[in-house]
C-alpha cells in the first residue's frame, strides 16, 4: 500500500508539471494576445482570471474523461483497497479536489507571469 501510495504521489506531481508546462506554452503562445489586452486596459487581476480559467478547462477535460475510466477501473483495484469501498464518493471527491488544487497550483506561476508581461514589448514582438 505505501508502495501505490509513493506511486499515487509521483503521478500527481508529474500531472502538475504537466499542467504548468501547458500553461506556460499557452501563455507564451498568447504573449501578443495578452500583451494587446493589458494595452487596452486589462488589470491584472483579469489576466490571472483569464489564465487560470484556461488550466481549469484543462482539468475539466481530465476530470470528464478519467472519472468514468477511474469507476471501471476500481472493480479490477478492489483486492487491494483497505477500508474503502470501490464506489465511494468521498474517495472520488477528494481525488477531484487534489487534482483541482494541484492544476491551480501549477497554473499560478505562469498566469502570474502572464499579468507582468509589458503590453509595449509583447506588441512589437514577432
Amino acid at each position: 500500500m505505501v508502495l501505490m501510495g509513493l506511486f499515487g504521489l509521483l503521478a500527481v506531481v508529474i500531472a502538475g508539471a504537466g499542467i504548468f508546462g501547458v500553461v506556460a506554452y499557452s501563455v507564451a503562445e498568447r504573449t501578443k494576445e495578452i500583451g494587446g489586452r493589458v494595452a487596452i486596459g486589462a488589470s491584472p487581476g483579469a489576466v490571472l482570471r483569464m489564465v487560470l480559467r484556461g488550466a481549469l478547462q484543462y482539468l475539466t477535460i481530465g476530470v470528464l474523461l478519467g472519472l468514468p475510466a477511474a469507476l471501471l477501473l476500481t472493480q479490477a483495484l478492489g483486492a487491494y483497497l483497505f477500508e474503502v469501498q470501490p464506489h465511494d464518493p468521498s474517495v472520488y471527491l477528494t481525488a477531484i479536489g487534489a487534482f483541482l488544487l494541484t492544476a491551480l497550483t501549477a497554473a499560478y506561476v505562469p498566469a502570474r507571469r502572464a499579468t507582468q508581461i509589458d503590453p509595449v514589448t509583447a506588441l512589437r514582438a514577432e
